[in-house]
């Protein structure tokens, strides 16, 4: 006490100005420190559940209520916040009620309670058997990935039409929240079109995969159905071919120029024309003979010297006029010679059948951030032109333009988020800096005046009073040291001092 007395009359000694600095900087250490302990505390409140419906919240409002627990709502009532101490007990009471806002309800939510299960009517049965398959099938798909953070599932069940031509497909929609940071892989929406299919009984093709930002993520499977499977339907697979295209064209993009620095467009043309042709050739004759391979030969020859009609020959008017001497009384001589040769020439047939749905023409554009040079342009061509199989003689074009994108959202979004990641580091530093600069300096203010401070607080005699056993009489004095004695016997020993007691107390 002394010496806070004379640090006192220290502080009553100073100048004001020195006065104002000191309680300003002790004010100013002490609101650090609070700032700094609740800051890294969390606070009096964390966050139970956020983005919840208002009947959800209105239910989980009721439950806690019924506790007596502390709450607080804030977002308009969209999220819900609890003591720290009191979050778990909380939920255990949520998921005993059955009001846990990402709970479906299963089969045995819907029939195991019901009191009046067997005289619902049949159509509120079926309905009744969906909304628990569609549970059921939503909680195994939410425990069993560490990716996902909740799902939905939409079944339809086309309803029994006369004629075939009017019977509709059953399909089913699933929808994925994935958590922050993840990606899906295409064995995991495998996984879970299989899942839904068989579950169900709908058509693997049916069953379609939405993320949150409400993309088709079961498109990419499709395009790699075999080219018989869509021949009956001829938009279908040219579609799936152009977007199989797009996909790897825009994935190899991505990889050299980085994410949203491209944009891939292909268009194709298919021939769905089913051809056939025949192609029959025949081929060139033997080296060194007229023609092709001889297989057959006949032969002629005749001599005729005389005079008269020749007996035979070949049968025509020629052959049947009879000769006649000359005026000379000389003799004629007649000679016939024929040669006949058969070839035949070997052939070469050929049947071409033509793939239904080969590519016809292809063009491929792609615009690209201007962050190219001609260079880097002629590259990327090439790369394209290999990638996707132009065929230029084909008539195939590929297409390679540099233009600015717009990115003032994409700019005003990283700009507006930097911000905030520094407004939130400069808080961070804030509670650091002002404690611990407010504790150096008091320290570095009492170094400097330590001299002054010493001058100031010289230590004070003490008289020494007189010992309790000197004032006290000997009986008293002896009590004195048996209190003592029991005091110190109950400090080191309490359990054998309060054996001890109750002995004492069951003896009386």
């Amino acid at each position: 006490m002394n010496y806070l007395k004379m640090l006192y009359e220290q502080f009553k000694n100073l100048a004001g100005w020195q006065k104002a600095v000191i309680i300003s900087v002790a004010f100013v250490a002490f609101a650090g420190v609070i700032a700094f302990a609740f800051f890294f505390s969390g606070g009096d409140y964390v966050v139970l559940y956020r983005n919840l419906d208002l009947e959800t919240a209105a239910n989980i409002k009721e439950k806690i209520e019924e506790g007596n627990y502390k709450y607080k709502i804030a977002d308009n009532g969209a999220t819900i916040m609890v003591s720290p101490a009191e979050k778990e007990v909380i939920l255990l009471k949520l998921a005993k009620d059955n009001v846990l806002p990402d709970r479906s309800k299963g089969y045995e939510d819907i029939f195991g309670k019901s009191s009046n299960a067997f005289s619902n009517s049949r159509k509120i049965e079926d309905l009744n058997i969906l909304r628990g398959l569609q549970a059921e099938i939503e909680t195994t798909i939410k425990r069993s990935s560490k990716i996902i953070s909740s799902a939905r599932l939409h079944i339809f069940y086309a309803p029994e039409r006369t004629f075939k031509e009017d019977q509709k497909q059953d399909k089913a929609t699933v929808f994925v929240a994935l958590k922050a940071g993840k990606k899906i892989e295409d064995d995991q929406i495998i996984g879970i079109r299989n899942l839904v299919a068989n579950a169900t009984g709908i058509d693997e093709d049916n069953v379609s995969i939405i993320d949150q930002n409400f993309v088709d993520v079961s498109k990419r499977l499709r395009s790699n159905k075999k080219e018989e499977n869509y021949a009956a339907d001829q938009y279908t697979l040219q579609k799936k071919y152009i977007e199989e295209k797009e996909i790897k064209l825009q994935e190899m993009l991505d990889r050299i120029l980085g994410g949203g620095r491209s944009v891939v467009t292909v268009h194709a043309e298919l021939n769905f024309d089913k051809r056939e042709v025949f192609d029959e050739s025949l081929a060139p004759p033997i080296k060194g003979e007229e023609g092709g391979v001889v297989i057959s030969e006949e032969l002629n020859e005749e001599t005729f010297k005389g005079k008269g009609k020749k007996p035979v020959g070949v049968p025509g008017t020629q052959s049947n006029i009879p000769t006649y001497p000359d005026s000379k009384n000389e003799q004629d001589e007649y000679v016939s010679k024929a040669v006949k040769k058969n070839y035949d020439l070997s052939k070469k047939q050929e049947k071409i059948v033509y793939a239904v749905g080969d590519v016809k023409r292809l063009n491929v554009s792609v615009v690209v951030d201007d962050i190219l040079t001609n260079e880097q342009r002629t590259k990327i061509e090439n790369a394209i032109v290999s990638a996707a199989g132009i065929v230029k003689q084909r008539g195939d074009t590929v297409v390679v333009e540099k233009y600015p994108f717009n990115r003032e959202d994409i700019k005003v979004q990283e700009k507006q988020a930097q911000q905030d990641k520094l407004q939130d580091m400069f808080f961070q530093l804030l509670l650091v800096i002002i404690p611990t600069g407010g504790i150096f300096f008091v320290l570095w203010f009492v170094w400097k005046n330590k001299e002054l401070i010493i001058t100031h607080f010289k230590p004070i005699e003490i008289k020494k009073e007189a010992s309790t056993e000197e004032v006290l009489p000997l009986e008293a004095r002896e009590r004195v040291q048996k209190v003592d004695l029991i005091k110190d016997f109950i400090n080191k020993s309490p359990k054998d001092a309060a054996t001890l007691l109750q002995i004492w107390l069951t003896a009386e």
